[in-house]
């Protein structure tokens, strides 16, 4: 197979998002923050493969399109398994609902292994101490909601006064995917992030 480079890339602002495709596309995800995810991700596609619409990204036979896909699964093998295995997933969504039926099986085989790039690690108390110390008072309750949570970033906008309870002087959390866990609520502060808390 060809190794397509990207000897230059098309800017996002001369992208097209219009057309039949587009509508399908973005008006069967339900979360505006999927839809926006998933439309950065097929920006992503669209700068690659050159093309400034998205109806060109249906041009094509079968095999051409699963061609064009995992050449560009394979251009990614230096980023984590996780953000290839999202862009398959939004190329897999784009196709399907768009009525073009592809070989998933096949071009999921091009992901490659699931090897960490980073070693990931919880902050210490000292670093957690040391974002609080440079932090105004909004971002310590996003830095120690972070800390004392397995809640992602992404998840912060979308949190309201209503998913919080108040026990004693502890704030929690309760969230509809911890109840899926049968976990019925997270605490706000607690291990690393209560200590320091307490000490600052």
């Amino acid at each position: 197979m060809e190794n397509l480079a990207v000897e230059y890339q098309i800017e996002p602002q001369q992208l097209l998002f219009a057309g039949n495709a587009h509508f399908n596309f973005i008006n069967s995800l339900k979360s505006p923050n999927t839809k926006t995810t998933y439309i950065q991700c097929l920006k992503q596609y669209m700068q690659y493969r050159k093309v400034k619409t998205v109806e060109e990204l249906l041009i094509g036979e079968q095999r051409l399109l699963q061609s064009n896909i995992i050449e560009y699964l394979v251009s990614l093998q230096q980023i984590s398994y996780g953000t290839r295995y999202l862009y398959a997933e939004v190329s897999r969504h784009f196709y399907d609902i768009n009525d073009i039926l592809l070989n998933w099986k096949k071009i999921n085989a091009f992901l490659g292994q699931n090897n960490k790039v980073v070693n990931d690690r919880a902050y210490t108390k000292q670093e957690i101490a040391l974002l609080l110390e440079k932090a105004n008072e909004r971002m310590k309750v996003v830095i120690l909601l972070l800390a004392s949570t397995e809640m992602r970033i992404g998840a912060i906008p979308a949190l309201r006064i209503r998913n919080l309870k108040k026990s004693r002087r502890i704030w929690f959390t309760t969230l509809q995917s911890m109840k899926k866990l049968k976990i019925n609520t997270l605490p706000f502060v607690h291990l690393n992030a209560l200590e320091v808390s307490i000490a600052i």
